[in-house]
This record gives C-alpha cells, sequence and structure tokens, in this order.
C-alpha cells in the first residue's frame, strides 16, 4: 500500500523498479489486484490505470476512465471534477488541501480521512486515501498513483470485534473448564484433549488477531480514545488522545485510571471510565452534564489539560466490556474537543440576551415584524405607548391592516428602498396613531436573523415636537444669526465642556489670522490662544461660578504669534441642548498701545527735559578732566601710570558718548530736514551693516521696493536705523536672517526691520523705549528711546509685532501733503 512505502521510481524502460521476485509482474496487474481501489495517472493527469476495486467503488469501468483527465477522475466521489488528493502530489494548492480536515504528509506521501456524502448512491462513505508521486531515473515526477479504502465499517466492526471477543472468551472459558472437569479421565480422552488443545491455539491465535486488529481501529479514530482492563489498568492509548493530553502513549499503557485523571485534570479524581465501573455512575458534580445512554455514561466538563497550555471543554463517552456471565472486563472511553462550539452557543446567548435588553429598554419605538407580510411579532413599551395600541392589539397585525401609514406613498418609497439596498436609514414618515393623530418620524429598517429565520428589525425616532420647534427656532435662529455674523466685535460659539470652537465670525477670523476651517472643531488650547494658560483657568472657574463674566482684561496670541490685548467677555448658553459658551473679543491692543505711547511720551519728554538742562554742565567739567590727564599722561615721571591714564580718558569717552545719545533725547534737539529717498540713506549704509551681520555669522536681505522722498535728517535716519539693525542682530543665534523692507502703505512709507529671535516677552514689551532700559549685559538702554525720539521729531510712529518667531519694527513716516 502507498501508505506504508516509500515513493515508487519507474525505471527508464518505463516499469516500477520493485524486489527481485516482483520483477517479471507488470505493474498494471500488480495494481489491478490490489485490495485497495487504486488509480494511476501521467504526468498529463490523465488516468492511465483503474483496478477492479476502483471499479467496485465508483461503479465506473476501466474502459470508461482510462485515457480521460480534467479531474473526470473524481466525478463518482464529488458530482463534478474537482481537484482531489492526487492533485496535491502535483502541486500542492492550499485551496485544495482545505476541503480536507487534515492531511498528514510522510515524506512526498499524502494521506487524508475524508466524508464523501454522494458516494454509493448518496449513502456516503468515510474513506481513507492515500496518495504519492512517481519518478523517473532522474527524480522527475511523470505521474502519481492514490489508493482509496472504505472505512465506512469501522463502528460496525468495533461491534461485531466485541462480539467475537467475547463469543472466544465463552469459548475460552467453556473449554477451560472442560479441561479441568476432564483432567481426571485424561487417560480416556487424551486424544479429545489434543484437539481440543488445538484448537484452544487456533483461538488465542484468533483472539490476538482480533485484539490487534481492534488495536489497530482504536489507534486510527479520530476521537481521543483509551481502553482499560477490568483492574482499570490502560491498555490503549491512541494518537488523538495523546495530541489531546499532551501525554505519549509509553507514559500511559499500563498506568491505574488514576494516571487519566492526571494527565486531565493534574489532581486524581473519578474519571467518566470510572462511572463506568461504579454502582452509581451519574455523579453531577463531576461533570457539567452526565447522562446514560443504555450501558454507556457520557458526560461535558471543562478539563484544564496542565499538559497543554490551555485547557479546553471536553464531551466524553464511556462503555463497558462484559464476558459471556455479564462481567465487566473493561472499558473503553472516548472524548471530544467541543470548546468551539460551548464558546459559539455562549456567544449567541449573550448576544441574544444583549438584543432582548436593548430592545425592550430602548428609547426609540422598535418592533420586529415577518418580511413577507409586515405582521408584527415583537413591539417594545416605547412602541405600545407612542402609538396608543395595547401589545395585543398590535401582534400579529400588519402596519398595513392598523392603517398607520398617512402617506401610503411613503410606506411604498420604503419597500422600494428596502427591496434595493437590504435596509432602510432615516426615511421620513408621516404615522397615524390610534387617536388618529398624525406623528412624524425617521424610520429606520434592517434585515436581520431572528428565532433562525430572517425578519425585520424597525426602528423609529418620533421627531414630531422637534419638527415643530425647528419652525418656531429658525425665525429667532436667523436673527441671532445675523447679528453673530454682522458683529465689529470678534465673537465666537464654543462648546463648554470639550472648549472646541462651533461657530465663528468674519471679525474673530481677522482678528485671529486663522481660516474657519482651521478653527471650527478645534479648542483654544489646541489654537494657543492663550499667552498665559492660568488665566484661561480663572475665566472657566469664574464662569462655572457665575455663569458670566464681563470685560476680563486678557493677551492672547493670534495665528503668526503676534501678542494682542483684548476685553474677554463669555456667557454661557444652552444651544442644541448642549451647554455652549458665547465669547466677544473686544481687542483693545491699539488702545493699550496709545496709553503706553503717552506714558512713554511723557517720560521721554521729561528726561528730554532733563538732557537739555544738564548734558553741557556734565561735559564741561569731564572735558576739564580728559585734558588734565593728558597732561599728566605726557609727563615722564608719570609714563608709568600711562595705561591707567589710557583707561580713565577711554571710560571718559564712554561716558560722553552715552551723554551723546542722551542729548539725542532732547525734544529742542536741532534737525536739519531735507528732501531725501529712505532707499538711498539705507545704501549708503548697507555696507556697515553687511560687514556688521557677517561678522557674526548673520545674514540680512534687502526688500526696498519704490518709495517717495520725504522730508528726512539723513544723520538720524542713519542712527534709527543702526540701532534697530544692531538690536535685530543681537536678538538672532548664528545663521539667523535679519530682513529689511521699505514698501508703502496707503498715505505712509513704512520701514520694516524684521529678525527672527525669540521674540520680546510682554514684561519688558510694557517698557520699551524707556531710557536706561535694558536685556543686555553691555546695554544702556538708551538706542531705542533714541529711536523713538528720533520718530518723533520726524512725526513719524514706530510699531512693534514680536511671537515666538522673531520680532518686528516698523517705523510709519507720514507722506508729505497728506
Amino acid at each position: 500500500m502507498a501508505s506504508n512505502s516509500e515513493p515508487h521510481r519507474i525505471t527508464s524502460g518505463g516499469g516500477f523498479a520493485l524486489n527481485s521476485s516482483l520483477d517479471k509482474l507488470h505493474i498494471a496487474e500488480i495494481i489491478e489486484f490490489l485490495p485497495d481501489a487504486t488509480f494511476v495517472l501521467d504526468e498529463q493527469r490523465r488516468v492511465v490505470a483503474w483496478n477492479r476495486a476502483m471499479e467496485a467503488m465508483t461503479g465506473i469501468k476501466k474502459q470508461d476512465i482510462i485515457g480521460h483527465g480534467d479531474c473526470r477522475y473524481m466525478i463518482p466521489f464529488y458530482g463534478e471534477p474537482l481537484s482531489g488528493l492526487i492533485d496535491l502530489v502535483f502541486d500542492y494548492d492550499e485551496k485544495i488541501s482545505a476541503k480536507y480536515d487534515f492531511v498528514e504528509r510522510d515524506g512526498c506521501v499524502l494521506r487524508v480521512e475524508i466524508y464523501i456524502p454522494t458516494l454509493y448512491c448518496g449513502r456516503g462513505a468515510y474513506l481513507w486515501a492515500a496518495a504519492s508521486p512517481l519518478f523517473d531515473e532522474e527524480g522527475h515526477i511523470i505521474g502519481a498513483f492514490e489508493s482509496i479504502r472504505d472505512i465506512t465499517k469501522r463502528i460496525e466492526m468495533e461491534q461485531e470485534i466485541k462480539r467475537h471477543h467475547d463469543e472466544l472468551q465463552t469459548l475460552v472459558e467453556e473449554r477451560t473448564r472442560e479441561l479441568q472437569e476432564r483432567t481426571r479421565e485424561l487417560s480416556e480422552v487424551n486424544i479429545q484433549l489434543r484437539k481440543e488443545v488445538s484448537e484452544h491455539r487456533k483461538t488465542e491465535k484468533t483472539l490476538r488477531e482480533v485484539n490487534q486488529r481492534l488495536t489497530d481501529i482504536i489507534e486510527f479514530l479520530p476521537d481521543a480514545t483509551v481502553v482499560v482492563d477490568q483492574d482499570k489498568r490502560i491498555i490503549a492509548w491512541n494518537r488523538a488522545i495523546e495530541e489531546q493530553s499532551g501525554m505519549p502513549k509509553e507514559n500511559m499503557l499500563g498506568k491505574s485510571s488514576c494516571a487519566l485523571s492526571l494527565a486531565y485534570y493534574g489532581i486524581e479524581r473519578p474519571t467518566l471510565i470510572d462511572l463506568v465501573f461504579a454502582p452509581q455512575p451519574h455523579d453531577g458534580k463531576l461533570y457539567d452534564v452526565t447522562g446514560k445512554d443504555g450501558i454507556s455514561v457520557f458526560s461535558e466538563g471543562y478539563c484544564p489539560l496542565p499538559k497543554k497550555d490551555h485547557g479546553a471543554y471536553l464531551w466524553g463517552k464511556a462503555s463497558p466490556f462484559y464476558d459471556s456471565h455479564g462481567n465487566i472486563v473493561g472499558a473503553i472511553e472516548c472524548t471530544r474537543d467541543i470548546s468551539q462550539r460551548k464558546q459559539a452557543d455562549k456567544d449567541l446567548r449573550i448576544a441574544k440576551e444583549r438584543f432582548r435588553k436593548a430592545f425592550d429598554a430602548s428609547p426609540a419605538i422598535m418592533a420586529v415584524s415577518e418580511v413577507a407580510d409586515g405582521r408584527y411579532l415583537y413591539v417594545n413599551d416605547q412602541f405600545v405607548q407612542a402609538f396608543g395600541f395595547s401589545r395585543d392589539e398590535l401582534i400579529g397585525i400588519s402596519a398595513l391592516e392598523l392603517n398607520i401609514w398617512s402617506n401610503p406613498q411613503e410606506r411604498l418609497q420604503m419597500i422600494a428602498i428596502l427591496n434595493q439596498h437590504g435596509s432602510v436609514r432615516n426615511h421620513l414618515a408621516h404615522i397615524r396613531v390610534k387617536n388618529g393623530n398624525i406623528r412624524i418620524g425617521l424610520l429606520s429598517v434592517e434585515k436581520i436573523e431572528f428565532d433562525s429565520k430572517q425578519r425585520l428589525l424597525i426602528a423609529m425616532n418620533d421627531i414630531t415636537e422637534l419638527k415643530e420647534t425647528e419652525e418656531l427656532l429658525r425665525s429667532s435662529e436667523e436673527r441671532f444669526a445675523k447679528a453673530f455674523y454682522s458683529a465689529s466685535y470678534a465673537m465666537t460659539i464654543m462648546d463648554y465642556t470639550t472648549g472646541c470652537h462651533i461657530i465663528v465670525n468674519d471679525s474673530f477670523l481677522k482678528l485671529t489670522g486663522f481660516e474657519r476651517e482651521e478653527v471650527i472643531g478645534y479648542s483654544d488650547v489646541e489654537l494657543k490662544f492663550w499667552l498665559n494658560f492660568d488665566i484661561r483657568e480663572q475665566i472657566f472657574r469664574m464662569l462655572h461660578k457665575h455663569g458670566m463674566i464681563e470685560n476680563y482684561d486678557v493677551l492672547f496670541k493670534t495665528k503668526s504669534g503676534a501678542v494682542r490685548n483684548a476685553h474677554f467677555s463669555a456667557v454661557l448658553i444652552e444651544l442644541d441642548g448642549n451647554q455652549r459658551l458665547l465669547i466677544t473679543i473686544d481687542d483693545i491692543t491699539e488702545q493699550k498701545q496709545m496709553q503706553q505711547e503717552v506714558s512713554r511720551l511723557e517720560r521721554l519728554n521729561l528726561i528730554g527735559q532733563m538732557a537739555a538742562g544738564i548734558g553741557h554742565e556734565i561735559r564741561n567739567p569731564m572735558t576739564s578732566v580728559r585734558g588734565f590727564l593728558q597732561i599728566l599722561g605726557s609727563k615722564s615721571e608719570l609714563l608709568a601710570y600711562q595705561s591707567w591714564f589710557d583707561l580713565m580718558i577711554g571710560e571718559l569717552d564712554r561716558a560722553n558718548s552715552i551723554i551723546t545719545e542722551y542729548l539725542s533725547l532732547a525734544k529742542n534737539k536741532p534737525v536739519e530736514f531735507s528732501r531725501l529717498c529712505l532707499n538711498n540713506i539705507l545704501e549708503t549704509i548697507s555696507p556697515l551693516i553687511n560687514a556688521d551681520a557677517l561678522n557674526g555669522d548673520k545674514n540680512v536681505e534687502w526688500h526696498l521696493q519704490k518709495v517717495p522722498k520725504i522730508s528726512l535728517d539723513s544723520e538720524e535716519i542713519k542712527q534709527l536705523v543702526l540701532n534697530l539693525v544692531r538690536n535685530g542682530l543681537e536678538a538672532m543665534p548664528p545663521g539667523g536672517t535679519l530682513t529689511i523692507t521699505t514698501y508703502i502703505d496707503g498715505p505712509d512709507t513704512i520701514l520694516a526691520v524684521q529678525d527672527h529671535g525669540e521674540g520680546i516677552t510682554m514684561e519688558v514689551l510694557e517698557k520699551l523705549g524707556t531710557p536706561f532700559v535694558s536685556t543686555k549685559e553691555a546695554g544702556t538702554g538708551l538706542g531705542l528711546p533714541c529711536c523713538y525720539a528720533i520718530a518723533a521729531r520726524h512725526q513719524a510712529t514706530i510699531d512693534v509685532e514680536t511671537g515666538p518667531n522673531g520680532t518686528t519694527f516698523k517705523v510709519r513716516f507720514k507722506t508729505e501733503g497728506t
């Protein structure tokens, strides 16, 4: 048989390479007389051999199949030409392999067991099959053969074997008693005794053969099987139980049934096979389910299976073996893993219970009806309450009979949608309730499997009150929307819980610099709106306590990172059934800047008056001191102190430079105005600016647009630009880029100096332009005040825009004639 041999090889002459005693036999004759149904395919998968057993099994004669291919050899088994086991020899296809529960591979040999329901005129049969390739001398596959054995009678054989076993056992016992009784008459019955001894030996041989056949059958049973003798010692342990328990046969044979309980439970306890021997075989404490079927005991229960990585739910059945006197001489137990079935049953129960609870407790109007005629099978309490009918008036009656459709056309439309798509979602329906009133609902219908039949699950959301209020809300919402969107203040509606923006007006977008899609659905935190997050928390605490807040001073950031000052007002409102915040933001940045500018100018005016009054009084004595230091430094007897004199003269010069800057703050400083082009002044000092940037490993970009000539003092504008440029360069790390731009903005000429540093803090920003305020270690704090003073003398203003990505100083000059 193919199942017990290595793959056959074919010689160049086309014959099997068989043992010498069979060399003279033709391969076809060998196959013809094989007891198993066998057929052979060539390399084109055409039938070249079809033995008698195959004819008997399939009913197809050899002459009707020889030479045919295209899987026609499988028609007797499947009713159509499908690929079979032998085709896996040529090409191992997972789709073909999937039709078998298990494919065993032994080298090149494939073995399977499969149930064929169409065989034997529909009676069906369990088949064992083995397929093997045929090779030429070079190892190329030139064909394949398959042997098939009908194992349907295996169960019948078990019973037959038991009957023979009992008969043989009875025969042995009878012969043994006869031998004992006639021992006294040995001399008289010697001839007869020898005959019976011979028969006894034949019987023992037959018994051994039967036992071997029984052992073989048990070994190949698909269920995990164990057999014990009358002392409950294990005498058979098949492959399936090895796989199920994780215990090999050699570790179990000869051991008591306690070993069986240890293998399955990890502890000593009665097993199902023990219940066969017990006087009371039903013990409900041992298993979830127990019962008796004739002489057999069956059970279901969970086994931990300690030798495996997980336990399993097992179904088991145990039966006793009796001798001719009715005494138990052994028992057999078969078990089967039913974990998947148990889990499926559990999942189904849970699903049904969840559906029932959800159905009954649902706030929606729900019903289950027949597909064919629409008769209601189940309705929930909401359905009964909404329609006004009793449950008895609804069950078994269709919607058509109840005349609940106010508009029959809506029903026909729903049926058309259901037939086309298999479901209906939110179909508008006007429904007539018992008292004649019309309710408006959104109807949804779904086909479901219910009680093993296809039903319709119907759900309706009653929106009658919603429809009535929609019209009332529409006019008020329209008025609110007009006021909201046309407001000059920035306004937004936010979700109170999440802080996400729901609606914003155009003023909000203009103020913050965001596009609408960048704001809607995002929270103020995600937009990084707040400069100080603690202020946000404080505002929300006040809103939680009082429900509103009005004109709260806040600092916020725009999309560009610029910091703005605003009065923040908010009130809690209810919108769409949820708590919302209606927020108004009044931008007071310019107002704050104006206040700061007035304060700064007042301080600057005072400092300018002081500078004009005391500047010369300080310079005159300093000039005298410097002159005497030069005289003393030139004397030969004081040459040893020359370095000290140079240091003092240098410090006096530095102090004089500071006084010069300080004097530039004076309001009445003389200025020489000329009509000049701002770009020409910038081009004059551009080499100096580029050199300063290069020394610091930084870059300068120039964007000078065409601007008109205006009244300027060239030297003061140079000082203004150099101060702003050096501040910008010092604010950036190496590699940074400073941008200098000129352009026209309406009636004004703009000079903009932009750096890409870390920005100016609010604390410093509020004091910007105040003399002697500096963040630099060696700074005098007079650079920016000088810039503001120069701008004031030119009737210009300086605007500052700062953020985490840098700072821009914009000097705005008035064009003459405007």
